[in-house]
């Protein structure tokens, strides 16, 4: 089972791969966001964004991009979920697991700055996992926000906000933000993503 785990930068040094939680592309996971059942990679895409956006529920200093890690896990190294698509981690993996890291390059750093000044950790807790019951009528339904809810974020206008606090214009700046996709890097490229992120 392909597993996504949200990171800080400084996770990426320590001696092994962990994080309490991961997300994964499974059923109840495409259907929480009502997306293709049959479409795997769809899923495993939303799937890896979403674990993106956990990373906005950690107060971090330094680097405020969000970092995910990609590998395969066995059933038995996780436990039930808690909510559709995200699973706890029993123990921490070995580096050699890793598959691929996905992460913001220094253009998408400004907005991921905003986005965290912009809404709380609560908030970006409860979004990335479908639920959306604190946004206020009007800005949001009770419903999961949907995969093409996601993709209008890209056609946000971030220029005229006024008050980055609102719920609902933080959740603007949130699709905004969902909607960019990670930069790509193979496993073999960690000790290169290690030196860039000790020069961010």
């Amino acid at each position: 089972m392909r597993i996504y785990l949200p990171l800080a930068a400084n996770d990426l040094f320590e001696p092994q791969l962990y994080s309490p939680y991961c997300w994964t592309g499974n059923q109840s996971f495409s259907n929480l966001w009502g997306l293709d059942p049959l479409d795997s990679e769809q899923a495993e895409d939303m799937a890896m964004s979403m674990a993106a956006m956990d990373c906005l529920g950690k107060v971090i200093e330094g680097y405020q991009g969000r970092i995910v890690a990609a590998l395969d896990a066995d059933v038995s190294e996780l436990n039930g979920q808690n909510t559709p698509g995200v699973l706890a981690v029993k123990g921490a993996f070995t580096w050699q697991r890793l598959v691929s890291v996905h992460l913001d390059l220094s253009e998408n750093l400004p907005l991921c700055e905003q986005v965290r000044r912009a809404i709380t950790v609560a908030q970006a807790k409860a979004w990335c996992r479908g639920d959306f019951t604190s946004v206020p009528d009007g800005s949001a339904s009770n419903e999961p926000l949907g995969l093409n809810d996601i993709e209008a974020g890209k056609n946000t206008d971030i220029a005229g906000v006024e008050n980055a606090e609102s719920t609902a214009q933080g959740l603007e700046l949130w699709r905004q933000l969902a909607a960019e996709p990670l930069s790509w890097f193979d496993a073999s490229e960690l000790e290169y993503l290690r030196r860039y992120l000790r020069e961010s």
